[in-house]
């Protein structure tokens, strides 16, 4: 069996999410163990260490990467988003035995088998999930193809390379665009991590598209995706669920399923969702959330004054043009 890693970044006030995270894995994947990178590992409550499901590493650790630049020019999310192929990088140079790396958002849960993931993997260097399967001519399709079309047609919460040469060449192209430009700036063009994946597909033939209904669910998607329980469990359009993730869940919410849109609500889809959510948010009570919910992740320095974002930008591009 080729030896695989998880792994995925985060600050210490998703410290709940991320155990979720790893001991959903540890159930579906006895063998395989999460590295949880953290940006604040100043700030792991006292008490928590490693287990059997997962490892605790300071993402200061990593050396590859310009740690005080990050830091100061890039907020919670931009920071740990643009770190994101300088991991993969040190896992594959510091493991030389891993063949395949995948990265999981921390407020994802796997449900069911996810081998055939692994397997994508066999023939292709990198693996990516769409938000969206399919076109659709109602208002709920076209609004969520706009939204795409803003923040990227595949969802960054999950990703996964095999160690190749286009591996290797599209974590340097990777690292080199997120160095400057990982800002969340939707109305800019710029997307964290997630709007250069768009390009992938087109720069190397080897990128598997995971078109199964039930890998990477979330409420953005879920127009499209029905979610039923039946005896064998969770079933998305018929199919396992493989993994949900749960982006901008309030815990303890029973109305709404994202904080950030109160359009998605629990009584517009099957019962299923709501129960799916309210185990999930059981399982956070179970790993600490109410300890670790309001940890301020203080990671970074002062940072100076800086100009506009748009004059920022504008002065990163035109010294190409």
């Amino acid at each position: 069996m080729q030896k695989v890693i998880y792994f995925t970044v985060t600050a210490c006030n998703y410290f709940a999410h991320a155990k979720v995270l790893a001991w959903s894995l540890r159930r579906i994947n006895p063998h395989n163990k999460l590295h949880i990178v953290l940006l604040d590992y100043h700030n792991i409550p006292s008490g928590e260490k490693e287990t059997d499901a997962f490892s605790l590493i300071d993402c200061r650790d990593y050396t590859n990467y310009n740690y005080d630049k990050f830091s100061e020019k890039y907020d919670l999310v931009e920071f740990a988003t643009a770190i994101k192929p300088y991991v993969f990088k040190e896992l594959f140079n510091k493991n030389k035995d891993v063949e395949k790396i995948f990265y999981y958002d921390p407020d994802i849960k796997i449900v069911d088998n996810n081998d055939f993931i692994e397997s994508s993997l066999t023939s292709s260097s990198i693996c990516v999930t769409p938000h969206a399967l399919k076109p659709g001519s109602d208002p709920r399709s076209i609004r969520a193809e706009m939204s795409m079309l803003r923040t990227g047609t595949f969802n960054f919460g999950f990703v996964g390379f095999s160690r190749s040469t286009h591996t290797e060449t599209c974590l340097d192209w990777w690292c080199d665009r997120l160095e400057e430009f990982c800002y969340y700036k939707p109305g800019t063009g710029m997307f964290v991590d997630q709007i250069w994946g768009n390009l992938m597909p087109a720069f190397y033939d080897d990128v598997a598209i995971i078109r199964h209904p039930g890998c990477n669910v979330a409420y953005w998607n879920l127009y499209e995706r029905e979610i039923t329980h039946t005896e064998k469990g969770y079933r998305v359009n018929g199919e396992p669920l493989v993994f949900f993730h749960f982006s901008s869940c309030r815990p303890g919410d029973g109305v709404n399923l994202c904080k950030r849109n109160s359009s998605f609500r629990f009584a517009d889809y099957d019962p299923a969702v709501k129960r799916l959510y309210e185990e999930y948010y059981q399982d956070l009570e179970e790993m600490g959330y109410q300890k670790v919910k309001d940890i301020k992740c203080n990671y970074f320095r002062q940072p100076p004054v800086k100009p506009s974002f748009i004059k920022r930008v504008r002065r990163k591009i035109t010294k190409f043009f």
